[in-house]
């Protein structure tokens, strides 16, 4: 990053740490079509196992990358959003960038 390394207010996070996401009922079914798709008949989950992740906040933890794997090829503009925009980041995971 040219200039702006030395702005104070830049933080680097790691994509092995926790993304907190409010997934819509489309995006269930994504999950579980991810799935679906390697997993013999016998070993595929009901859609309940993919809600059954969310807290009682409705919000559904993954390793960052685990999201970016799960749900990147699904964000574009203009595509209609299987998640809701807002992700939860842990304030502790980032780390100034000095």
């Amino acid at each position: 990053m040219k200039d702006n390394t030395s702005q104070t207010h830049l933080k680097a996070f790691n994509l092995n740490h926790h993304v907190w996401v409010k997934i819509k009922e489309e995006g269930y079914l994504h999950m579980k079509s991810i799935d679906d798709s390697f997993l013999p008949k016998e070993f595929q989950k009901p859609i309940s196992f993919y809600r059954g992740r969310a807290d009682d906040e409705g919000y559904t933890r993954f390793q960052m990358w685990e999201f970016m794997r799960t749900f990147g090829s699904t964000l574009s503009k203009g595509s209609q959003l299987l998640i809701n925009p807002t992700i939860i980041f842990d304030e502790s995971d980032f780390t100034p960038i000095n």
